[in-house]
């Protein structure tokens, strides 16, 4: 088995999630032009990525919302948004 370490993803890490993110759905990794456009929609907070030798090889993200329950109250929750893996890293649990 792979060894690797999870943690909360840095400031300037976003973009190689994001990327990573893109990858999964079969799509480019972002170019500068789309970087500059998409980037500040995807902050590092609320995500947590796998390294593996210093490379991303995974991401788990989330966004706050809301969840309603009985009685017409709501409790506060987090929905998972994304959690790509790479593709070289087979049987890691993605």
């Amino acid at each position: 088995m792979t060894a690797f370490s999870i943690r909360p993803l840095a400031e300037g890490e976003q973009r190689a999630a994001y990327d990573l993110l893109s990858r999964a759905l079969h799509s480019c990794r972002s170019t500068e032009e789309v970087w500059a456009r998409r980037g500040p929609a995807f902050p590092a907070s609320r995500k947590f990525g796998a390294f593996s030798g210093g490379a991303l090889i995974g991401v788990a993200s989330s966004f706050g919302t809301e969840l309603a329950v009985p009685g017409g109250k709501s409790l506060p929750a987090a929905a998972v948004d994304g959690s790509p893996c790479a593709r070289t890293t087979p049987g890691a649990g993605c």
